[in-house]
């Protein structure tokens, strides 16, 4: 393999390239610089990704969501009839170009429009515990809790099922389809198995497998706390993307059923084998070796410009997330560490310019996100966010034995669209007691 490194304003983008590539498109002896158009050329017939390091450029301060997004929308969601929507941290949502699904807590898949009214729940037999879209086919898939995935139709209609072999099912966005033909699933790392990732097909059979390069044998894992972190498999447009916990890389699942490298970021120290929930079957002590030793759990997103990596010290649900991101148009790279201060404004997450409201804070929960039309999603309970947007949130601060109340704005009132701004304060004037669920969407820019 040769590593090419390609300056790119101001930055630097590693390029990997296969070595029969390297020698169709340039003399290895040689050492002349690659032109624009040969550059090109590799990105486009070979697994080029992009690498960034400790040496590479960054800019280490707040992210403003002005710099990488066009918009900033909200869409309140209805009450869906008999079922309630609550614990909002657990929702998982996805917004498509017909409509939006929410799977619930409980177990309820439901369907709603695109301005947050309510279509219908699918089969409420079930109890389901992921979901995944092929919007060109019109299918929509769900697992189950009785070990299989379940294939609707837009309008709701149960056309079939696949089963999913014996001790693969799981929580959590375990599993993603790759097209009409095969559906991956990935696997939680609990020491034993020696699969991290398979690809069944539509009868519910094995038809390939990533070996697991970190089994263990430890007698503390617990099975739950194996589990704790979700979403290693998601989509970007019609692509499966896979990104293993505790991973420095993010991969795309080819068209051939490949893994192919996309992204690989050695800036953050991840937490090692020995020391994580799964191996120590402790949340304590987990959290204990994180703060101490500074090391990371992380999470990848991405949108056709831009890679997001987010990153937490310790247990993602107990610590504050931190925001990696780069941007593969112009080769910029963001990293902004949060700091918890107790004191002054509370804005915490992606900076909110354009219409002032409150900071958009991707993931801090499970799973709530989207990213085949460019979008990421957040969802808020309506009237804590308009309570918080109106009047930020009081915290009690002691020195000692000197105590008292301090009120944090949570809104930043930084406004670079006039427009969306009004947009928000109608819609915040709308809320009330009988408001269901909010979501917030950022659409990337392109």
């Amino acid at each position: 393999m040769v590593r090419l490194l390609i300056p790119s304003i101001g930055q630097y983008k590693y390029v990997l390239l296969s070595y029969t590539c390297v020698l169709f498109l340039f003399s290895c002896g040689g050492s002349s610089k690659p032109t624009k158009k040969e550059i090109e050329q590799v990105n486009q017939n070979s697994t080029a990704f992009y690498v960034v390091d400790s040496l590479y450029e960054k800019s280490n301060d707040t992210i403003a969501l002005s710099e990488f997004c066009d918009s900033l929308y909200y869409i309140p969601i209805e009450k869906a009839k008999g079922v309630a929507i609550s614990n909002y941290s657990i929702l998982k949502i996805s917004k498509f170009s017909l409509f939006i699904l929410i799977l619930t807590g409980n177990g309820e898949l439901l369907q709603f429009d695109l301005q947050g009214q309510f279509i219908r729940q699918f089969n409420p037999q079930y109890k389901y515990r992921s979901f995944d879209v092929l919007e060109k086919e019109k299918q929509i898939y769900a697992s189950t809790d009785l070990d299989r995935i379940m294939i609707f139709d837009f309008d709701g209609n149960q056309k079939r099922r696949i089963p999913i072999p014996d001790g693969m099912s799981s929580y959590g966005n375990f599993f993603a389809v790759i097209d009409t033909n095969h559906i991956a699933i990935a696997r939680w790392n609990v020491g034993v198995n020696k699969e991290r990732l398979v690809i069944i097909d539509n009868k519910g059979a094995v038809v390939k497998s990533f070996p697991n390069t970190e089994m263990f044998q430890s007698g503390n894992p617990i099975f739950i706390n194996a589990t704790a972190f979700h979403r290693m498999l998601f989509r970007n447009g019609n692509t499966v993307k896979y990104s293993p916990f505790y991973s420095d890389t993010l991969y795309t699942l080819t068209p051939d059923l490949e893994l192919s490298p996309t992204f690989v970021e050695k800036i953050i120290p991840k937490v090692p084998l020995r020391h994580r929930l799964a191996y120590v079957g402790d949340l304590n002590n987990f959290n204990a070796y994180c703060r101490e030793h500074a090391v990371y759990t992380t999470r990848f997103f991405e949108t056709e410009r831009y890679v997001l990596n987010i990153y937490n010290r310790a247990y993602i649900n107990q610590t504050l997330p931190n925001y990696l991101l780069y941007d593969k148009k112009t080769g910029k790279l963001y990293n902004y560490e949060q700091q918890l201060i107790l004191e002054g404004n509370w804005w915490f997450g992606l900076l909110n310019d354009i219409d002032g409201g409150l900071c958009f804070m991707p993931e801090v929960g499970d799973d709530n996100y989207y990213s085949s039309d460019n979008e990421l999603i957040i969802a808020y309970n309506p009237v804590a966010f308009k309570k918080h947007y109106l009047k930020g949130r009081s915290a009690r601060s002691c020195k000692g034995d000197v105590c008292k109340t301090i009120q944090h704005k949570l809104a930043t009132h930084i406004v670079s669209d006039e427009k969306s701004e009004r947009y928000l304060k109608d819609m915040v004037s709308k809320i009330d007691s009988n408001s269901c669920l909010l979501l917030a969407i950022v659409k990337f820019k392109k």
